[in-house]
């Protein structure tokens, strides 16, 4: 199962969940995450794994002080989110309301839209489902022409993968941008200081030795 259908499955369960039961976010997921391209942000994606290991995972890098946590199974954002300061991001592919409403339900901060599979309005019209939340929103794009989507707002960030890297430099110096590949090198991240706000890690992060130490050098201008 891909990261769409994924995203999807998840969504389906909101059916038996009243909307009127969502509270708004209170972690502001853009103001953690935005550096001015000054320094690293870093979104820490927890890897697979059993329940208790997870939370504690998620409790170390927290006081690592990440920027944000990274979650593409949101059955465990719940107990993740009662475990930590850090926002969430769900950096699963989100396509209707449903899912935006589901995210939120189980925790969510932050949401991911992919631009180019919505189009315009439909992109507007999730943001604007999003922003109704106190939801921060990464708004990925494929083509330079995606910008015109992505509002300058500061709940709402560019995200831009290795094959969208030249979009980079197009984006206005004051929005936040997103590197969304997981960066399994130091040397990737250095190369993308003064380029992107805020960078995914995973696996480094589970290598390191002091999370800390890493988290707060890259932090560094």
């Amino acid at each position: 199962m891909d990261r769409w259908q994924r995203s999807a499955a998840m969504a389906r369960t909101l059916d038996t969940v009243r909307v009127s039961e969502l509270t708004p976010s209170r972690r502001d997921f853009s103001q953690y995450v935005a550096t001015q391209r000054r320094g690293l942000a870093v979104i820490a994606k927890l890897p697979p794994g059993d329940e208790a290991e997870l939370i504690a995972r998620a409790m170390a890098w927290d006081d690592a002080e990440v920027a944000a946590l990274a979650l593409d199974d949101l059955s465990v954002g719940r107990t993740v989110a009662a475990s930590v300061t850090a926002p969430l991001f769900w950096d699963l592919p989100l396509l209707e309301a449903n899912q935006v409403y589901y995210a939120r339900l189980h925790q969510a901060d932050a949401v991911l839209l992919p631009a180019a599979h919505l189009g315009a309005d439909a992109t507007q019209d999730l943001l604007a489902l999003a922003g109704s939340m106190h939801m921060a929103a990464v708004v990925e794009v494929a083509q330079a022409s995606d910008l015109t989507a992505v509002p300058a707002r500061p709940q709402v960030a560019v995200g831009i993968r290795l094959s969208q890297r030249h979009i980079a430099p197009l984006v206005p110096r004051g929005q936040t941008v997103v590197w969304l590949d997981e960066i399994g090198a130091l040397a990737d991240c250095e190369a993308l200081r003064g380029i992107v706000d805020a960078v995914v890690l995973g696996s480094l992060l589970c290598e390191s030795e002091d999370v800390g130490q890493l988290v707060a050098r890259l932090g560094s201008p």
